[in-house]
C-alpha cells in the first residue's frame, strides 16, 4: 500500500506546489500580505458548485484537445519512424502555434479560393482536428527521433551482435530492437504532456477559444500588463474570477499529469525487458 500511496502523494504535492507558485506569480501586482490572505479563498473556491459549473465545458474541450493531440502524436510518430529522419527534425522544430497558423492559413487559402467558409469555431470538427494536429506534430517528431536513437543503440548493443552470431535472422533482430525502442515513444510523449497543456494556454488564448487555456491566458496576459488582471466578465462576487483561474489552472495541471501517468504506465507495459524483482 505504501508503494502505491507514495507516488500519488508525491504527484499531489508537486501539483499543489506548482499551482501555488503559478497563482502567486499571476497575482504579483498584489502585495504579499494580500496574496497570502486571498490564497485560502482560491482553494476554498475549488469546492464551489458555481466554479465547476462554469469550468466543466472548458474542462471537456481542453480534454478533447489534449487527448486527441496525444493520440494523433502516437500515430504520427509511428509513421515518422519509417520516414526519412530529416522529416522528424522538421516536424519537431516548429512550435504547435506555428503549425496551427500554417494549417489555418492553408485552410483559409483553400476555402476562400472556392467561396467557402472556414469554421473558426472551438467545437467544429475541423478546428478540433487542426488544433490536435498542431499539438501532435512537434511531439511526434520528437518521439520518432527518440525511438530511432534507441533502436539504433539496441542494434549496436553487444547482445544484438551475439544474437546475430548465433544465427538469429536479421528480421527478428530488427523486430526485437523495435520492441525495445517502442516504450520510448510513450515515455517521450509522457514527458511532453505538460508542454501540451502549456501549448493549449497559448493556442486557446490567442484564438480566444473556450477552454482552460483561455482562462489562464487571460489572467496571465492581464498580470503582465500595467493595469493588472482584467477579466472580461463582471461578477457579483469579486473572488469568483480568481477562483475560476485557480480551478482552471489546477484542472489543466491535473489533466496533463493524468496524461503523463497513463503514458508512463503504457511504456512500462510495452517494455519487453524483464522487470526488476519480477518473476
Amino acid at each position: 500500500m505504501n508503494n502505491l500511496l507514495r507516488p500519488v502523494l508525491g504527484a499531489g504535492a508537486g501539483l499543489f506546489a506548482l499551482h501555488t507558485l503559478l497563482i502567486f506569480g499571476l497575482l504579483r501586482e498584489l502585495p504579499l500580505p494580500a496574496r497570502l490572505s486571498l490564497w485560502p479563498q482560491l482553494w476554498a473556491g475549488l469546492g464551489r458548485r458555481e466554479v465547476w459549473a462554469l469550468l466543466l465545458p472548458e474542462v471537456l474541450l481542453s480534454s478533447c484537445y489534449l487527448l486527441a493531440g496525444l493520440l494523433l502524436a502516437w500515430a504520427l510518430a509511428g509513421l515518422l519512424e519509417r520516414a526519412p529522419e530529416g522529416l522528424g527534425w522538421l516536424t519537431e522544430g516548429a512550435t504547435p502555434y506555428l503549425w496551427l497558423v500554417l494549417l489555418i492559413w492553408a485552410g483559409l487559402s483553400w476555402t476562400l479560393a472556392r467561396d467557402l467558409n472556414f469554421p473558426l469555431r472551438a467545437w467544429h470538427p475541423l478546428m478540433l482536428g487542426l488544433i490536435a494536429l498542431s499539438l501532435a506534430l512537434p511531439l511526434a517528431g520528437r518521439a520518432s527521433l527518440v525511438v530511432r536513437s534507441t533502436r539504433r543503440t539496441a542494434l549496436e548493443a553487444d547482445y544484438t551482435r551475439t544474437a546475430r552470431a548465433m544465427g538469429l535472422p536479421e528480421a527478428q533482430v530488427r523486430a526485437q530492437a523495435g520492441r525495445v525502442a517502442l516504450p520510448e515513444r510513450a515515455r517521450s510523449l509522457s514527458g511532453d504532456a505538460l508542454g501540451v497543456g502549456l501549448s493549449l494556454v497559448i493556442i486557446e488564448g490567442l484564438l480566444q477559444f473556450g477552454g482552460l487555456g483561455n482562462e489562464v491566458y487571460t489572467a496571465l496576459q492581464g498580470s503582465l500588463s500595467e493595469g493588472g488582471v482584467n477579466f472580461s466578465v463582471s461578477w457579483g462576487d469579486p473572488t469568483l474570477p480568481w477562483q475560476l483561474l485557480s480551478g482552471a489552472l489546477l484542472a489543466l495541471l491535473i489533466l496533463s499529469a493524468l496524461a503523463a501517468a497513463a503514458l508512463r504506465a503504457l511504456a512500462g507495459r510495452l517494455d519487453p525487458r524483464p522487470r526488476v524483482g519480477g518473476s
